[in-house]
């Protein structure tokens, strides 16, 4: 008997005509299936199997111990949002579908029979803010105190005493630097109550038990550089946690600086109140030469009351002094030797010693306080006030790795030590086997580009102070076919007729130079006439400069040069010239500028049109340059912060060399 075919003509032609949207349809039920269970699950909902009704009423005495009336779960109120918000952040369970979804994502679905409710799970680590006015970048190009160290020898340069005085130590040594400051905030309160929610232990017992606090391991931070076509690179690994032994690693140059840099502890103490206690989230900051740290400017970062920062420094400046000790190479202190080699933790903001990651009981243990580059212990900054439900604390990295004309972003993120490493009272046991947790995001940057050293101004600002300097800046009337400008140049070093260098690492300002249409802009040179009756041709502006005293470990005025007619001469000389120097094309007068809030008449004011290094032609004009706008105020208050620097020194007793030597060794007449 023959078989009767099935005719599946209908089903072929079905298919043919309809299967997109059976398709869709079919994907659209799963997935609607799928987020339905994952809701469920997320919330709390699904049904609990007859088999465990029993074990829910055992345990539903011991879910109400462990969280008490006051508990993280019963509604007490959490801490304030991120940014200093007054809304109160809904608990966990309460929270929108979005969070209970990742929270599904995150945790097993299945825990073996056991309820979830009194066991541990690990925290999730709460995300930091992506809105770029909570993200403070400040690019800082300075002279910061370090310690001189041979790595070959063991070896640092230090002071030996005189006889019959103290031990020997090391000696503050000026070093240039370029480093970039990346500053946000961690919402500590937020995240206090997302470990006492998920370690299921009400906020009281959680801070009264450290082991049980977040412990920051460090940050993981990357960089990306702009290419010439607008992408950006690949990420370069700046800072990476190692999740299982919670050590860092850093790029070789920025492990180098650390190793190197005194840390201003003094700053350390002013911002006590917003960096975290235990450590992990702030790298420290170099006790700068001259200058002062750009003030936090980040909302939701309350410090108190804090002193005005255009009165108050974060430093003391160092002055030159008298000392009767000679500077040589001396063993490496033992208090410094960890530090010289680079056994500390980098995200602690005293640079302490490092310690390993605390186990499930032991509490991460509070180091002696380091010594520093002057041989005095260093005061450990006071503890923050993490148990405060609405506190957030600095986050801070540093990137000294950054290169001139170069434009940057990063991106970072939070790593801590995870609580329940190694315990037994976990959900499901393999929680308990991860050492690290990663904050689930990175938070990105907005981009911060390298300025240049060299700035041309349209500036015609005599010479402002109380003696003249031979040589210096020019104070004549400018000529018809002559117009004046201002040039800044941030130099490391000067250097004598030995050509020996001199610590400087800061702006050199050429206050007024004249110059005619077709004049290379900076290079300038004088002669003057030594002992011997000869004439000597200089390369430079004679410029008031402050140079650093090794032997005094600080600034004093450089002088004695040079000298004419065996008169010392006042300033050093400094070259303004470039490799390749701007060219004045052309220049026509101009009326109505103020400079300082004087008017001057129209000889003062002018066009300019140069031809600069990078072979651009770029115009230029006095009203830019000197009246309130951002490059004119960006020039005067670089004048300003020279002139007072110049007044500081002069002020400390060091307006001229030490008595019986000169900072410029055989400086003298010849």
């Amino acid at each position: 008997m023959a078989k009767k075919k099935i005719d599946l003509s209908g089903v072929k032609k079905l298919l043919f005509e309809k299967g997109e949207r059976i398709a869709l349809a079919i994907c659209l039920l799963i997935t609607v299936s799928l987020v339905g269970i994952g809701m469920l699950k997320a919330s709390g909902a699904s049904k609990m199997p007859a088999w465990n009704v029993a074990f829910s009423k055992e345990t539903k005495a011991l879910n109400e111990k462990a969280n008490p009336p006051n508990g993280p779960n019963s509604g007490e109120q959490p801490p304030p949002g991120k940014g200093g918000s007054t809304q109160p952040v809904a608990p966990p369970d309460s929270q929108p579908w979005a969070y209970r979804i990742i929270k599904f994502i995150a945790e097993p679905w299945f825990v073996g029979g056991e309820s979830a409710n009194n066991k541990r799970i690990n925290p999730t680590l709460v995300a930091l803010s992506q809105n770029d006015d909570a993200i403070q970048l400040n690019y800082m190009r300075v002279g910061i105190l370090t310690n001189d160290i041979d790595y070959t020898k063991q070896k640092v340069k230090g002071f030996q005493p005189a006889k019959g005085a103290a031990g020997s130590r090391p000696v503050n040594v000026l070093t240039p630097a370029r480093f970039v400051v990346v500053s946000t905030t961690f919402p500590m309160g937020e995240q206090v109550y997302e470990f006492a929610s998920a370690l299921k232990m009400n906020k009281s017992k959680l801070l009264s038990a450290k082991e049980n606090l977040p412990r920051p391991t460090g940050l993981d931070v990357y960089r990306q550089e702009k290419n010439a076509d607008g992408t950006w690179s690949a990420k370069t690994p700046l800072y990476e946690v190692d999740g299982e032994s919670g050590s860092v690693k850093m790029k070789p140059d920025i492990q180098k600086f650390f190793q190197r840099i005194i840390v201003d502890d003094a700053l350390n103490a002013e911002q006590s109140a917003i960096l975290y206690s235990e450590g992990g989230l702030a790298t420290p900051l170099p006790k700068l030469a001259n200058g002062t740290y750009p003030a936090l400017q980040i909302p939701g970062l309350q410090m108190g009351p804090m002193p005005d920062p255009a009165v108050k420094k974060t430093f003391s400046l160092p002055v030159a002094k008298e000392t009767n000790e000679r500077i040589t190479a001396i063993a490496w202190p033992k208090e410094l030797k960890d530090k010289y080699l680079g056994k500390f933790s980098v995200f602690d903001s005293t640079l302490k010693l490092s310690t390993k990651a605390a186990d499930k009981t032991t509490a991460m243990p509070v180091p002696a306080p380091p010594v520093m580059g002057d041989g005095a212990p260093v005061p450990m900054a006071p503890a923050a006030p993490v148990a405060s439900p609405n506190g957030d604390v600095l986050v801070r990295f540093v990137d000294p790795s950054v290169e001139i004309g170069k434009t940057y972003r990063y991106e970072f993120r939070v790593r801590m030590y995870n609580p329940n490493y190694g315990r037994k009272d976990v959900s499901f046991a393999k929680l308990a086997t991860i050492k690290d947790l990663p904050s689930p995001t990175f938070t990105m940057t907005k981009e911060i580009s390298i300025p240049g050293e060299y700035n041309l101004y349209v500036a015609d600002q005599p010479p402002d102070r109380e003696r003249k300097i031979p040589n210096g800046a020019d104070d004549k009337k400018a000529a018809d076919d002559q117009v004046a400008v201002q040039i800044h140049k941030w130099i490391e070093t000067v250097a004598d007729q030995k050509q020996q260098s001199f610590l400087v690492a800061d702006w050199a300002i050429a206050e007024r130079m004249l110059v005619r249409r077709g004049d290379l802009i900076g290079p300038h040179t004088f002669k003057i006439e030594t002992k011997k009756g000869q004439l000597d041709t200089i390369s430079g502006l004679m410029v008031e400069l402050p140079v650093w005293s090794a032997e005094g470990e600080g600034f004093e005025l450089g002088s004695s040069l040079f000298a004419s007619r065996g008169k010392a001469s006042s300033g050093v000389p400094v070259d303004f010239s470039l490799l390749n120097s701007p060219v004045l094309v052309d220049f026509r007068r101009r009326s109505g500028v103020r400079l300082n809030n004087k008017s001057y008449n129209d000889e003062v004011a002018a066009d300019v049109l140069a031809l600069m290094s990078d072979g651009s032609l770029r115009a230029r004009n006095s009203r830019d340059d000197v009246d309130v706008t951002k490059d004119g105020k960006e020039r005067q208050e670089r004048v300003d912060a020279w002139l007072s620097h110049l007044n500081d020194v002069r002020g400390g007793g060091a307006a001229a060399p030490m008595p019986g030597r000169s900072p410029f060794p055989g400086g003298a007449a010849n």
